[in-house]
């Protein structure tokens, strides 16, 4: 075991905390009076010093490692006993055995916990040789696993803390209204963007309560449609516009699971998301979008009228005039009339733009070669650059 790990393992159970204080003090008095001892510690041993934190006498709340008989029972795995300290050389030289309180005789017993690390020991002292009894060390022994599941009972309810601490932190801090309720719809609990909705005079109405105490009974069954389902179905999402009692009406998107206890009583946690101004967001879109539709019909409707009324009128002019014009001037009326069908399917196909995304079911038909013409005519090409297309035609989706 390295010191190291031991030391990591000290911090988890926090031991040197003021509350641990008077912690272990019923132990070390049984582990006296059970042993006939005057002296007993328990203490926490690391990379240099024993720290004693409960004893039967007078001894330093804080040791040198080097100085400590518990320094050689953490070696071990079962309980390490010294009969005669002075006859024994690890301790025959120890200051405590030859000054004051002059001890004599040392038993401990090590406290391992599940991970194989040893955390320190219970032991007794006594001021004259002594061997305790088969009795008596199964006594220290049960004292040491005692010892070893308040340490793990504390180190569980310090986890559990901290997670609390957690908990507290990322619903406090939350936008998202969140809320737990019993099968009786009374808000159990509720955190600060939630109560914040209700009047400062009606916070203190939140927890405990409905807070539909005052609504008649086609109300009550309307707010809590959502809560029995979810109850009955395990879970519920639905976007609903409330008006809370500030007055102010919000869109909410809300999801309620069913969750139990240990004891197998059925609760509901809710997390409803303001989504008003997405909402509003949505709506602003929706009418742009129509106004971009009606725009795209009213510019292609409005425009091929004249368009057409172009075309015809230059085919008049080139049928009255095909005996008089000759060469290009022929070529510029058919250029004329080239370019008015271009424009003509330009705004088709800007109807046809407005309304991406809003397929009506109705396959659409694209001729591949068509297409690429139009696009070619589009570019500013040498005259001798050709292009060979498939007169495929593509149905889409």
């Amino acid at each position: 075991m390295s010191n190291q790990s031991q030391e990591q393992q000290l911090k988890k159970y926090q031991l040197f905390d003021k509350d641990i204080e008077g912690m272990f003090d019923d132990i070390t008095a049984i582990a006296c009076e059970s042993c006939n001892t005057p002296f007993a510690m328990l203490s926490f041993i690391d990379t240099n010093t024993q720290w004693v934190v409960s004893q039967n006498g007078s001894f330093p709340s804080q040791i040198d490692r080097k100085k400590s008989f518990c320094a050689h029972t953490i070696e071990n795995n079962d309980l390490f006993e010294i009969p005669d300290t002075l006859l024994d050389k690890r301790t025959s030289e120890n200051e405590y055995v030859l000054q004051a309180p002059c001890i004599r005789f040392y038993t401990g017993m090590p406290i391992i916990n599940s991970d194989g690390i040893t955390l320190g020991s219970i032991c007794v002292l006594d001021i004259k040789p002594n061997v305790l009894s088969k009795y008596q060390k199964s006594i220290l022994r049960l004292l040491a696993k005692d010892i070893l599941s308040q340490l793990e009972l504390r180190k569980k309810n310090l986890e559990l803390s901290k997670l609390k601490e957690l908990h507290h932190l990322i619903t406090e801090n939350n936008p998202d209204l969140i809320f737990a309720k019993d099968s009786d719809f009374k808000i159990l609990h509720a955190n600060s963007a939630f109560i914040s909705l209700y009047p400062q005079e009606m916070r203190d109405k939140v927890i405990g309560y409905t807070t539909i105490e005052g609504y008649n009974e086609e109300e009550v069954e309307a707010f809590t449609a959502q809560d029995r389902l979810a109850f009955e179905l395990g879970q519920t999402q639905t976007t609903e516009k409330i008006k809370f009692p500030s007055g102010e009406t919000r869109t909410l998107y809300t999801t309620k699971t069913r969750f139990e206890d240990e004891a197998g009583e059925a609760y509901i946690l809710g997390v409803a998301r303001d989504v008003t101004e997405r909402e509003k967001l949505i709506d602003k879109l929706k009418k742009s979008n129509a106004d971009l539709d009606e725009f795209a019909y009213i510019a292609s409707h409005d425009l091929k009228s004249p368009l057409n009324a172009i075309k015809r009128l230059v085919s008049w002019i080139e049928e009255d005039s095909k005996e008089i014009l000759i060469g290009e001037s022929l070529e510029h009326f058919g250029m004329i009339k080239n370019r008015i069908d271009r424009m003509n399917s330009l705004l088709k196909d800007l109807l046809n733009y407005s309304r991406v995304g809003k397929n009506d079911g109705t396959p659409q038909k694209l001729n591949l070669k068509e297409t690429a013409l139009n696009c070619f005519e589009l570019l500013d090409l040498p005259k001798d650059f050709t292009i060979d297309v498939e007169d495929k035609e593509l149905t889409l989706p």
